[in-house]
């Protein structure tokens, strides 16, 4: 979790591979001020799961190729 949270400070682009799937049975539940309790928070129905890889962009631009995996480097191997 703690490499995670530095993919975050750093703005540093992901690339999630998986099962990319519609979540027809709950509601999107983004807003703190009215939540509604009955489903998760989300801001979307969209969901991967399950995740079978975690890439981060290894480019100090940010630029990375989301259609190759040349430029990103696997979660394991990400030094912040």
């Amino acid at each position: 979790i703690e490499k995670v949270r530095a993919i975050q400070r750093l703005g540093r682009r992901v690339l999630i591979v998986g099962a990319l799937f519609y979540d027809n049975l709950h509601f999107v539940n983004d807003d703190p001020q009215h939540p509604l309790s009955s489903d998760p928070k989300r801001f979307s129905l969209w969901e991967v799961h399950p995740i079978l890889q975690f890439f981060i962009c290894s480019r100090q631009d940010n630029t990375c190729n989301p259609g190759s995996t040349k430029d990103w480097a696997p979660l394991e191997e990400f030094q912040p």
